[in-house]
């Protein structure tokens, strides 16, 4: 029978933290399936050993050629989805736990809601120490707090234009999301030739509010480690991102085409484009004003987060996280 779910794990290195989160999912007795597309230089896994290693979990396993370009992730991305059956899909990086519980109440929304195409959940940040060895994936395990706690929230204006104004309330990323809307996505995103995360995010941030609603749970979705290595896009500086480029095709070109799919007047479409225009100029601005000093201003970002995460009110989620770590192997 065809699971409603599937779990996409994209690969670019970082071994340990696969055979961490395999072995925590494993733990827990995962009933969806995972499809892994690993973009990693070396080929560390096959679908066999992988399988017989953990018993408890349904994997499909696809090796693909070295993700040396961000076109590379986005081909990636285009052939795993085509082979992926399941209706929706939830993006889980290597480096970050997974909470079942939320997938389960996320697929009760999607049942019972039709113009749904995104369902979140709380993400908890948490970071692992380690004294003795570079990499991070096993240590000191300690909880910082709420991810986007006062930012991440249901998205459910009947009006495209008011759901798109609150994009930035969506946190993509970390949501089960309706497959259709992913090949949208990534399909547009190789034709306009997307370059980085920066590009890609201004698809995958509006595309699923002009085709519906978000659902903001309280269940906690997934564990955040927020102290790896490597992450998308954090080290992009400002000249790596062609705002011209983002304005006249990405925005311009290929949304307005989705809009004018929809039927809608012209006026609401440039209503609509307008709107993300403003975004995309804020974000332009911000962009450039943290680059201006980088390590002065990460260090800066970094205290602030970490204060703020510090002093999130977490009692009520206390049970749900530390059954969910209990559950975690290390």
């Amino acid at each position: 029978m065809r699971s409603l779910v599937t779990i996409l794990v994209p690969l670019k290195g970082r071994a340990n933290f696969t055979y961490r989160l395999l072995a925590q999912l494993n733990t827990v007795k995962l009933k969806f399936p995972i499809f892994i597309a690993d973009g990693s230089i070396y080929k560390d896994f096959s679908e066999t050993r992988l399988k017989n290693k953990y018993k408890q979990l349904n994997i499909k396993y696809k090796k693909f050629k070295y993700d040396k370009e961000f076109k590379d992730f986005i081909n990636k991305m285009i052939v795993s989805l085509k082979k992926i059956k399941s209706e929706y899909i939830f993006f889980l990086p290597n480096d970050d736990f997974l909470n079942p519980k939320f997938i389960d109440d996320a697929i009760k929304i999607f049942k019972s809601k039709k113009d749904v195409t995104v369902v979140g959940g709380e993400v908890i940040n948490f970071n692992v120490k380690n004294q003795f060895f570079n990499d991070n994936s096993l240590g000191i395990f300690k909880i910082l707090g709420s991810q986007y706690k006062q930012k991440n929230k249901s998205i459910k204006d009947n009006l495209i234009f008011k759901r798109v104004k609150k994009y930035g309330q969506l946190f993509p990323w970390e949501t089960l999301i309706e497959k259709k809307i992913l090949q949208k996505i990534f399909n547009i995103a190789k034709l306009a030739n997307c370059k980085n995360y920066h590009e890609l995010n201004w698809f995958y941030n509006t595309l699923p509010l002009i085709y519906g609603k978000k659902i903001k749970l309280n269940t906690v979705s997934i564990l955040r480690q927020n102290n790896t290595i490597t992450s998308a896009g954090k080290t992009l500086l400002f000249n790596d991102v062609d705002y011209e480029k983002v304005n006249k095709i990405i925005l311009n070109k290929y949304i307005k085409k989705e809009l004018k799919k929809l039927n809608l007047n012209k006026r609401n479409i440039i209503k609509i484009i307008d709107e993300i225009s403003v975004s995309i100029e804020k974000q332009k601005k911000r962009f450039k004003l943290l680059n201006k000093d980088q390590n002065f201003i990460k260090n800066i970002f970094k205290y602030i987060i970490y204060s703020l995460q510090k002093k999130q009110n977490l009692k009520n989620k206390d049970h749900e996280i530390n059954k969910l770590i209990s559950k975690i192997i290390f």
